[in-house]
């Protein structure tokens, strides 16, 4: 419920908990209608903060309650996963590392032939550009 709810709902409670249903028997009984009208405005805002105060002391309790929970069941079982999964990624890490610095090395060494078989026919083709240019 909105803010707005709560002080329609708490305004008519306030004042029917605070006035007597009977009709007035006379003038003086309409003053003192207004009297306890009165003082019912009057302690309206000092009713409000206590209801935001209750409001307040839930919320705490129930945060309170939310990071007992978090602490004790939810982030354990999170930092087990956690440390699971990291444990399973270093172990093929390790396994795999040699393989693939063994694998990167040939893989260099095949790249250096292939650029030297480019080096030499570059030359090659080029000089009979060359030439095709002068017959």
């Amino acid at each position: 419920m909105s803010k707005k709810t709560l002080i329609i709902l708490a305004i008519p409670i306030v004042l029917f908990t605070a006035v007597p249903f009977a009709l007035p028997e006379s003038i003086e009984s309409i003053g003192g209608f207004q009297e306890v009208l009165s003082r019912t405005i009057k302690d309206l805002p000092e009713f409000f903060k206590e209801i935001r105060q209750g409001f307040i002391n839930a919320l705490e309790q129930i945060w309170s309650w939310i990071k007992t929970i978090w602490s004790s069941y939810i982030r354990p079982f999170f930092q087990n996963i956690w440390q699971k999964t990291k444990d399973f990624f270093l172990r093929e890490y390790e396994r795999r590392k040699s393989s693939a610095e063994e694998e990167f090395v040939r893989d260099k060494e095949q790249l250096k032939e292939k650029v030297k078989s480019l080096i030499i026919k570059i030359p090659l083709s080029l000089w009979a550009k060359i030439k095709g240019l002068f017959k």
